[in-house]
């Protein structure tokens, strides 16, 4: 099987790095959003979704992946800074 890679983007937070990434599935035309973290010299997938659309795998990253994941890291940042006052 050769999936085409469309897009992908590695994130470095302080030395776990996690893939995000749109695969298209060469047997059935559909797509692949997935979301992966390298261990050693190889990414294992933690979260997925297969898409009928380019477009419904985006909106899968954006708003699982990321947007779920920066509402997280800002409740964070808010709980540290309230400890510094």
């Amino acid at each position: 099987m050769n999936n085409e890679f469309l897009w992908q983007e590695d994130v470095d937070f302080c030395g776990i790095v996690i893939r995000f990434a749109i695969v298209k599935f060469e047997n059935n035309g559909k797509y692949g959003a997935c979301v992966a973290q390298i261990f050693g010299d190889e990414f294992v997938m933690v979260d997925a979704a297969v898409c009928s659309s380019y477009k419904g795998a985006r909106k899968f990253l954006m708003k699982n992946a990321i947007s779920g994941n920066l509402k997280k890291l800002e409740m964070l940042y808010n709980n540290l800074s309230n400890d510094l006052n």
